[in-house]
């Protein structure tokens, strides 16, 4: 329990600190330097090896091309974009992206802003995958003993209203990008003070086909159980976004605060 509420009380003065925050529009490709030429192919194949693509076909997605379908949110993207990389809007928002193709003369920019972005991703994963592992253990049963070292600046404080009624999204402190066999582990707790219960919601991403034909990404939501805590893998492919997660109260008239990652 010490460890817990260490680990808890370090995640709490992060989020009041503001350490980990996502790119601001100020932090946006304008502050990326130019990469020299002779480093372009070593970036690429960096991304190639870490995420299946590299920097040669990259698409921002477009909320104002999208669709309802079986399972969330369809972004439409042509079939030429089916081994790209596909950047989230909050994400190209947040470098200053126009929406489709990324334009060749910023393919460099963009990949190594992604992987400024990204640089927490290996750590964070590691750490959301063994705090997930014990919360789906004990989902229904006290605070969970969280790990010796979380990723901190990457966890994200949530609050779930009193009414039953699902709150707004809040993103992860850390972006992530996805490989074509992608995966991303949520988990969400309670603070061990609150006598709150939950439950909760994350997005993921995946690649849709139609009769066998590519047409684009769906953004997902997923169920990460209810209770004091829970967690869940899910779909992560090929997509640069920030995980999102939402919270509703099991109670009419109990609320309470929490952490994720």
């Amino acid at each position: 329990m010490g460890r817990t509420f260490t680990a808890t009380l370090v995640a709490a003065l992060a989020l009041l600190l503001g350490v980990g925050a996502p790119a601001s529009a100020s932090d946006n490709l304008s502050t990326v330097s130019t990469v020299p030429e002779s480093q372009a192919k070593d970036l690429s194949q960096t991304m190639i090896k870490k995420y299946g693509v590299g920097t040669a076909n990259m698409y921002v997605l477009d909320e104002k091309k999208t669709k309802k379908v079986d399972g969330g949110t369809l972004y439409l993207l042509p079939a030429e974009a089916e081994n790209s990389l596909t950047i989230a809007p909050e994400v190209a928002r947040d470098l200053n992206l126009e929406k489709g193709k990324v334009p060749k003369h910023l393919e460099i920019k963009t990949g190594s802003a992604l992987l400024k972005l990204d640089k927490e991703n290996s750590r964070l994963n590691k750490v959301a995958s063994t705090l997930n592992a014990e919360v789906v253990e004990s989902a229904q049963g006290p605070l969970i003993e969280a790990p010796a070292q979380p990723a901190a600046s990457c966890s994200t404080g949530f609050y779930t209203r009193p009414g039953g009624n699902w709150g707004t999204w809040t993103n992860r402190r850390c972006s992530l990008i996805g490989t074509s066999v992608g995966k991303q582990s949520y988990a969400w707790q309670h603070h061990f003070a609150s006598q709150a219960q939950s439950c909760a919601q994350g997005v993921g991403y995946k690649k849709y086909y139609y009769y066998g034909k590519y047409k684009g990404v769906v953004k997902g939501t997923y169920g990460l159980g209810c209770g004091r805590s829970g967690g869940r893998v899910v779909p992560w492919e090929n997509t640069a976004a920030y995980p999102q997660l939402r919270t509703k109260s099991a109670y009419l008239y109990m609320g309470g605060d929490g952490i994720w990652s």
